[in-house]
């Protein structure tokens, strides 16, 4: 599954970092969860995606410890958290105590630091506005890293309550 977003223009310097077989960018421009994903499609990434405790660790502190979105949500299906762009398991997790709270409205995924200055996953209201973290192969040159869908089998997903016309609904194709 792919998914699309509305267009965004954003100013961010192109500075990817490589970290095994992908490079990242962090931004440190706080836009919402969607808005974030957009972003990164537009320059042919996606909201990072954690595979391993050594590429969290690498992720942690490209982040200077601050709120970043990353790509995964549980906004398909409350409690079943999924990356993002395309729709895959989460296989590796660092979650925060008491988190993911399954909040009805917390439905997107940033790395928070919590008062007792612990650094780790939390589960957020995608409405919040945030930096982020972009991924992409490292041999990939900005060409069809998931940010493009055929438009064949989509559905359009909208937070609970959201209409379409807020911005706060996405595409999502097989």
């Amino acid at each position: 599954m792919f998914i699309t977003f509305n267009t965004i223009d954003i100013g961010v310097s192109v500075n990817w970092h490589s970290f095994g077989s992908k490079k990242y960018m962090f931004i440190e421009d706080k836009l919402n969860w969607f808005d974030a994903q957009t972003v990164c499609q537009a320059m042919g990434s996606r909201l990072a995606h954690v595979m391993s405790a050594d590429e969290n660790s690498f992720l942690i502190s490209m982040t200077n410890h601050t709120t970043a979105w990353i790509g995964a949500a549980d906004i398909h299906q409350e409690g079943d958290w999924r990356w993002y762009n395309p729709l895959t398991e989460i296989n590796f997790t660092y979650w925060q105590s008491n988190q993911p709270n399954n909040g009805r409205i917390s439905n997107c995924m940033c790395y928070f630091k919590f008062p007792s200055t612990v650094f780790k996953w939390a589960d957020e209201p995608c409405t919040k506005a945030y930096n982020f973290v972009c991924e992409k192969m490292k041999e990939d040159h900005g060409h069809d890293n998931g940010s493009s869908a055929s438009g064949e089998n989509c559905m359009k997903m909208c937070l609970q309550g959201d209409k379409e016309e807020a911005g706060k609904c996405m595409k999502i194709c097989l």
